[in-house]
Parts: C-alpha cells; sequence; structure tokens
C-alpha cells in the first residue's frame, strides 16, 4: 500500500527532476544543480563500478544518502578526501565555486527542502491503513507495550497515533524537548517510537543547546542524512541507539519490514543475537514505511504462524500467517 512518500532511491529520481526544472528556468546559481547532479551521479557509477558491481545496476544501486554522502564530502574536501573524486575531475567543483562559493552548501539545503515539503509527504487516509494491524494490537489490550526502531524521517506514525485526546507514540519529547524518558510511568503511550536518524520536526535550539520539535523556517532538520557510517556521537542518536542496544537484548521476538542492513551499526546490533534467524522476503511496495520485509526467526519455536527446523533451521513460511498478510497488505 502506498502512503506516498518516496523510497530513497525515488528521492534521487525526483531531485533529477526538480533540478532540471530549475536549469530551464536558468534561475541564477539554481542552474548550476543539473550539472552538479550529473557529476555526483557519475562519481557514484564510477565508485560502484570499481566495487565490481554489475553494470546493469550501477545507477540503480544508488539513492538519495549516497548522493548527500559525497554532497557533503565536497563541502568538507578541506579535511576528507573523497574516494569517488580523482583526478580532473577536482577542477569542476573549483569552477562551480567560482561562480558561486555556496553553490554546494545551497544544494544541499535544496535536497534537504525537497525531503522536508515533498519526499516525506504522505496521504493520511492510506497511512492510517497501513497502519491498521497496529492500531488493532493497540486497541487489542490495555497492557499493550509495543517499541518501534525507525530509520525513517517522516511523521506518518505521529501524525496517525496522535492527536489532542489521545498520545499513543512517544518519540522521546516532553513540551517539545528532548527528553529521551521513554519509560514515564505517568505515559499513557503505548508504542515508543526511537527515530534512530531524527526527524523532520527535529531540530537542535544553539541560544538553549537543547533538542526540540517544530523546525523554524530556514533550519536544517536534525536528522541523519547522508552522513557516511550513520553513527552519531551525541545525543540524541547516542541515547537512541544505546534504547535499540537494551531492547534488543531483552527481546524474544524481533521482526524486521522494510530495511535493508546497509548501516554497520544496525546491522552489528541486529546480528548481536545468535537465536535469530534470517529470511529475507522480496516484497515490492512504495510507503516510508514498508520497502521491503524481513522476517526474523527465533530457534526451535513456532511465531505467528511461522515454523522453525531445528536441524536445517530452514524457516517454512505459513500463507496464512500474519507476517505473510502483513507483507500482502503492504504490496
Amino acid at each position: 500500500m502506498d502512503a506516498g512518500c518516496l523510497s530513497s532511491k525515488q528521492m534521487l529520481v525526483s531531485l533529477r527532476s526538480d533540478v532540471s526544472e530549475l536549469a530551464i528556468a536558468g534561475a541564477g546559481a539554481d542552474s548550476q544543480y543539473s550539472s552538479i547532479y550529473d557529476f555526483i551521479i557519475q562519481s557514484l557509477v564510477y565508485q560502484r563500478a570499481l566495487k565490481g558491481d554489475p553494470e546493469s545496476k550501477l545507477f540503480e544501486l544508488t539513492n538519495i544518502e549516497d548522493f548527500v554522502a559525497v554532497l557533503r564530502q565536497i563541502l568538507d574536501r578541506e579535511y576528507i578526501v573523497p574516494p569517488p573524486l580523482v583526478g580532473n575531475w577536482n577542477g569542476k567543483i573549483t569552477g562551480w565555486e567560482i561562480k558561486n562559493d555556496k553553490v554546494f552548501s545551497e544544494f544541499l539545503d535544496f535536497a534537504y527542502d525537497r525531503l522536508i515539503t515533498k519526499w516525506t509527504h504522505f496521504e493520511k487516509g492510506k497511512a492510517e491503513a497501513l497502519l491498521q494491524p497496529i492500531r488493532d494490537l493497540v486497541e487489542s489490550d490495555k497492557n499493550f507495550d509495543l517499541s518501534v526502531f525507525s530509520l525513517n524521517y517522516d511523521l506518518i506514525f505521529e501524525t496517525v497515533f496522535n492527536n489532542e485526546q489521545e498520545q499513543l507514540v512517544d518519540v522521546g519529547f516532553s513540551q517539545k524537548r528532548w527528553s529521551g524518558d521513554f519509560d514515564d510511568p505517568n505515559n499513557s503511550a503505548k508504542v515508543k517510537l526511537f527515530k534512530l536518524h531524527g526527524s523532520v520536526d527535529w531540530y537542535f535550539d544553539e541560544s538553549d543547546e537543547e533538542v526540540k520539535q517544530g523546525v523554524p523556517h530556514e533550519v536544517r532538520p536534525l536528522i541523519v542524512f547522508g552522513s557516511g557510517p550513520k553513527l552519531q556521537s551525541y545525543d540524541p542518536f547516542l541515547s537512541l541507539l544505546g534504547g535499540f542496544r537494551e531492547k534488543l537484548k531483552a527481546a524474544s521476538l524481533f521482526v524486521v519490514v522494510g530495511y535493508s542492513f546497509q548501516d554497520k551499526i544496525h546491522q552489528q546490533y541486529s546480528y548481536s543475537k545468535p537465536e535469530f534467524w534470517f529470511k529475507q522476503e522480496d516484497v515490492s511496495h512504495r510507503s516510508c514505511s514498508c520497502t521491503g520485509q524481513y522476517e526474523i526467526y527465533r530457534q526451535g519455536r513456532e511465531i505467528s504462524g511461522t515454523e522453525v527446523n531445528e536441524r536445517d533451521h530452514q524457516p517454512h513460511q505459513d500463507k496464512s500467517s500474519p507476517c505473510r498478510d502483513l507483507s500482502n497488505d503492504c504490496k
């Protein structure tokens, strides 16, 4: 089911369209974005070719995170030597900066703007239908407690479950200020949402030195966007990652939906429990919350209609199981 958000690959394609429109309009420095876009894409394709990726999938494997990571490397090239940018390519970078010394910073701001105003927008009705199974679980038991760890920046969960009458989702804020307290006994939220890569409505208030909700105009949101290894050594990211690690240690069931296991730090944590067994399912859909599906089974137990053969550890999926139903809902 399509909630309306774009996948990271779709964001990159959308950016191509947006910068092409600017180039046609010929609006000052913005008109350079199209050639800078092509330059960065070529560098990424070249880098993947050196790694031995199949030629037919060189562009297909590239996404907005890769693109922004290179854009950041260009901005920080005084301190970092970007691997894909070699030889006479550096002359092009200097040429663009001669015309506008802030062109790369402004391009990054443009990408942030597209992320907030376009790529993470969704249709509420479709989002509500997508998350209806979770609402059913929430309403099934007054003591229901679910921890969700998301790498998405969108506001789907908060919009669907929170309103003036009830706050079913807790994201670690109190009075729009980061507290990191997900265990407050006075909190009525049934879903604890750990947004490991931040959110489009978070920002760092430099005057108060606090993380707050409600991003002011022309302020970049506090998100992990194209930042290489993705491990940020400051709060709220460290606290959120620590919460993920602690919950994972205590978990008897860990279900992963829409994650490719590309971030090394989360990959290490996810693999840290040897009793979890992984099965990847190819699911094709367009949604912020569903972009693929992984199911994780516990050794020697039957979970949600999924049987694990102890001898060969090969999962056998019951076609009528809730996991199968979930994948159908996300198509």
